[in-house]
């Protein structure tokens, strides 16, 4: 499916930001107005997890929310007893396709080795 695509499908290393996914978007794919783009779909992103809805993108993953009740903490500095708030977090699981993708980005490289035995 990707090797259809009319633009080069290559890694994003170091896209990090609104803009710059944009910037690769009006680039890729000759979309005027990517950053708008951009925008509207993290926007409706956005306001689905605040409505508590699931976002799944088929082959990437599944971003939830998850809700956490009220607990008592302890400030790791003083030691004193802290409340927590109970509140909610946007989640992501990576889908099992992009999973597979990045190990086996990962075996193209040699990975380091490390030795355990002591040199003298």
């Amino acid at each position: 499916m990707l090797d259809q695509l009319p633009f080069s499908t290559q890694p994003l290393s170091g896209v990090k930001c609104r803009k710059a996914i944009a910037a690769l978007v009006r680039g890729a794919a000759e979309i005027s107005r990517a950053e708008l783009l951009v925008d509207v779909v993290f926007d409706c992103m956005e306001q689905s997890m605040s409505r508590g809805e699931k976002i799944e993108i088929r082959g990437f993953g599944t971003f939830t929310v998850r809700q956490y009740c009220a607990y008592d903490g302890r400030n790791p500095r003083t030691g004193a007893i802290v409340k927590v708030k109970p509140k909610r977090l946007a989640f992501f699981k990576v889908g099992k396709e992009m999973r597979k993708r990045v190990n086996e980005g990962r075996r193209s490289t040699e990975m380091p080795t490390v030795s355990l035995e002591w040199q003298s």
